[in-house]
């Protein structure tokens, strides 16, 4: 919590810069005058939010997001995706990924009844083991494990993710790779998100883009019915349509202007 520092700091008389700015805009917009009158500026990572805090005559800057440069985009770019190859990211977090984990597994047993050729990645966060992953995966769906050292190759060989909403999917979409975004709360923190959050997406990508880019499967819609349905729209897709095709070309823009417009 910064906002004992940021007391001490105008009680001393040093200016406070806020480096990656809080996330007000998401739901504590009450808390704007406070950072107003205690902060001297604020440094942004997310360039939406400058609009957002320059409504509160906040001085702040967008410097870029450090995520960009630890890619190496133009080589991971020559990396192919791999035929029917799904990622399963299921975050970091034990809360989330317990809830996540069971849905993304029964969705794949379904996805396995109209595709048998899938194959199942899970590119694991550094701070969870592959056992506690297993644990929480059928034992009769194969799943094979990708250490978090090799994350952005093995994202980028999958033909689509299954990824809880968080940084990740920024992550997936600097990959330029078409990612489902999914999340579950319990019912209560939910029913007072709802009232508190204020924005109209809950993934980055969506966020950042101001469109969604990626669908978002929150709540009561992440089930593994909804997902296996989105991610069959994708992967057997009906006529001649070509869904992932136009979704990698919004990703491509997407990172276009990540790097030229605001990178």
């Amino acid at each position: 919590n910064a906002i004992p520092a940021i007391r001490v700091g105008r009680r001393l008389g040093i200016p406070v810069v806020y480096y990656i700015s809080p996330k007000l805009w998401a739901w504590r917009q009450g808390r704007a005058e406070f950072i107003r009158q205690n902060v001297r500026r604020l440094i942004s990572i997310l360039p939406f939010e400058v609009e957002f805090y320059r409504r509160f005559n906040m001085e702040i800057d967008y410097v870029g997001n450090p995520l960009v440069d630890l890619v190496d985009y133009p080589a991971l770019s020559r990396i192919e995706p791999v035929a029917g190859r799904i990622g399963i990211l299921p975050g970091s977090r034990k809360k989330e990924i317990h809830s996540l984990m069971p849905v993304f597994a029964e969705a794949a047993r379904i996805l396995l009844q109209r595709l048998p050729h899938l194959s199942f990645v899970c590119p694991r966060a550094p701070n969870i083991s592959e056992e506690e992953l297993r644990a929480l995966w059928p034992a009769d769906i194969p799943l094979s494990f990708i250490q978090p050292e090799n994350r952005w190759a093995a994202m980028r060989k999958c033909e689509v993710l299954l990824a809880a909403s968080g940084t990740v999917t920024l992550e997936s979409a600097v990959a330029g790779v078409p990612t489902i975004i999914c999340y579950k709360l319990s019912p209560l923190t939910y029913a007072v998100g709802k009232l508190l959050v204020k924005v109209p997406f809950m993934g980055l990508p969506n966020l950042i883009a101001g469109k969604e880019i990626f669908p978002e499967l929150l709540q009561d819609a992440c089930s593994a019915g909804s997902l296996a349905a989105k991610a069959l729209a994708w992967l057997d897709p009906q006529g001649n349509d070509a869904p992932l095709l136009r979704v990698r070309e919004e990703l491509d823009a997407f990172v276009a202007a990540v790097h030229e417009g605001f990178g």
